[in-house]
């Protein structure tokens, strides 16, 4: 077993690449043979790895004795990161103790270790944080200190049943495959500022651009009342106009009553006179037919339908719409491209461009709300859904349901359809992206933009250079926005909505991944993630504050 001063000075021939002098370090030490053939098995199997190096410094740190008797620290966040991102690191650090969060960074460490072992200090410094922060980056990934501290602080923490939070901020060259080498984390990426919010911190950035919203819906209101005041006189004299309009319309009534009251007078007297001739007429061949008017009084025969009447022939109907039930809308089917073209901004390599073809169906408007929900819970004796984290409207009845799983929706589907008798079910994910593009080819229904105006996400991060707007930091009430133009609402932003599928990133549905699909984004992602074709996904008992669903019945 080495001694920690004789690890320290091992792993300084590492960092200096004398692999040479290391091993005769070890050899003059009198290092058992088991201990150097392990580590010469690390450095042969490894030693195209540009990581060799925090492989044997992980190796021999393993070896060195550990003596601790200094009180442990507790840490509000353990930052993992790879050495690799330093900087960017350093700059991540320091923005969250400026703001009174402590933070754990093994750096600090990292230049005054003496005494104990390093792994020992970031080992207990993994047991005494309260949660765990990943600055996800290929390297990050690759590492395998970062891989040793995620999987030490899970052990420790998640699968003991501890509330902790494991949050990923996106690093320089991240790509969302990333995400699955450390899927079994099951948590979604976040930015720094929502971590403020977490720990019920605001950042003076954040002051200062509620001050600056404050000031812009002042001004917006005064410019409203404005508009207001201009459209009241307006109305005043459209008010004038329409009475004057009226009045003239009531004249031009009486002067053509009276007009047709003179031309009944006038016909009235033209068929008294045209009536006494017929009369008079009638008589004189009375009396010269000898008491018959008709010849003998013999009664004529009727002629034949076809004489009489000529029927026209009426105008083939069109067919009707199907009427749709309550709160749902009809889609009509049809054949449409799935998926992004390579020119769309933001685009990611699971969104190949496709000809799909779906069939008619209904569609619910609105997203399943808190209150339709709760009507199932009391139903079928069904706990509620925790209440979410950092949504301060779960008590709206109008707002979507959130923290409900794939498994959770489905069932709720189920129980409607065995107490309504139609086939409720979850859209699939062709049917959910055709609605929601309603015969648009843009990034958004709403064309090549989507503004807060439109539809609920961090408005912190618009897309493609858009202006920045509202970040809500909650969802709102179903149909706050505009619908689109098959009548549909909160198909960009607001929850996630859970589809049919298995997610596959070649859109194979049929094949099983263990994940189930998510569509539409929601209120704490970006604007990118809401665009008609974004791909998001997790495994079917996941719950989350930002999940929801909505329904369809096949046609």
């Amino acid at each position: 077993m080495l001694t920690q001063k004789q690890a320290e000075e091992v792993i300084k021939l590492i960092e200096g690449n004398y692999l040479g002098p290391a091993f005769t370090k070890l050899n003059e030490w009198q290092v058992n043979d088991t201990f150097l053939g392990g580590l010469e098995r690390e450095y042969l199997s490894n030693r195209y790895d540009y990581t060799l190096s925090d492989r044997l410094m992980f190796f021999v740190n393993k070896q060195a004795n550990t003596n601790i008797d200094a009180k442990p620290i507790h840490y509000d966040i353990f930052f993992s990161y790879s050495s690799k991102n330093q900087n960017e690191a350093e700059e991540q650090v320091k923005y969250l103790r400026e703001h009174g969060i402590s933070v754990f960074f093994s750096n600090d460490n990292l230049k005054n270790h003496a005494g104990s072992s390093f792994i020992g200090k970031i080992n207990d410094a993994l047991n005494n944080s309260k949660h765990f922060l990943l600055y996800c980056t290929p390297e990050a990934v690759a590492s395998t200190y970062v891989q040793h501290e995620c999987d030490t602080f899970l052990g420790k923490h998640i699968s003991k049943g501890k509330v902790n939070k494991i949050f990923i901020i996106e690093g320089d060259n991240f790509n969302t495959k990333l995400l699955e080498k450390i899927y079994y984390q099951n948590i979604q990426t976040t930015d720094i500022d929502f971590i403020l919010k977490f720990f019920g911190k605001t950042s003076k950035k954040e002051q200062e651009k509620q001050q600056e919203y404050l000031k812009k819906q002042e001004q917006q209101l005064t410019q409203e009342q404005q508009k207001l005041d201009a459209l009241e006189k307006q109305k005043q004299i459209l008010l004038l106009q329409k009475q004057k309009k009226q009045e003239q319309e009531k004249l031009q009534r009486e002067i053509k009553k009276l007009e047709e009251e003179q031309n009944t007078n006038n016909n009235k007297k033209t068929i008294f006179y045209t009536v006494g001739t017929i009369l008079v007429v009638l008589v004189l061949i009375f009396f010269i037919r000898g008491g018959t008017i008709f010849g003998g009084g013999e009664k004529r025969e009727n002629d034949t339908k076809e004489d009489m009447i000529a029927e026209k022939e009426k105008p083939a109907e069109e067919e009707a719409k199907p009427e749709a039930p309550e709160g749902m809308v009809f889609i009509k089917g049809g054949t449409f491209l799935m998926g992004s073209p390579e020119s769309e901004v933001s685009r990611n390599d699971n969104e190949d461009q496709h000809s799909v073809s779906v069939s008619s169906f209904y569609m619910a408007k609105y997203e399943v709300t808190v209150e339709e929900y709760e009507k199932y819970c009391t139903a079928t004796n069904t706990k509620m859904p925790n209440a979410p984290d950092f949504n301060p409207n779960w008590k709206n009845k109008r707002h979507p349901i959130v923290n409900v799983s794939w498994e959770d929706a489905t069932t709720y589907c189920a129980w409607l359809s065995k107490t309504t008798g139609k086939k409720y079910r979850l859209p699939t994910e062709a049917e959910w992206e055709y609605a929601c593009r309603a015969g648009t080819t843009t990034p958004f229904s709403t064309g090549a933009n989507l503004t807060t105006a439109q539809g609920n996400y961090n408005g912190n991060y618009p897309y493609n250079n858009n202006a920045k707007g509202v970040y809500r930091q909650g969802t709102t009430e179903v149909g706050s926005f505009s619908p689109n133009a098959w009548g549909l609402y909160d198909m960009h932003g607001n929850v996630w909505e859970w589809c049919q599928d298995y997610y596959n990133s070649d859109y194979n549905g049929i094949k099983e991944s263990g994940f189930r699909v998510l569509r539409g984004g929601s209120w704490n992602y970006l604007a990118r993630h809401c665009r008609s074709a974004y791909r998001h996904y997790n495994t079917p008992t996941y719950r989350s504050y930002a999940n929801g669903f909505r329904f369809v019945i096949s046609f």
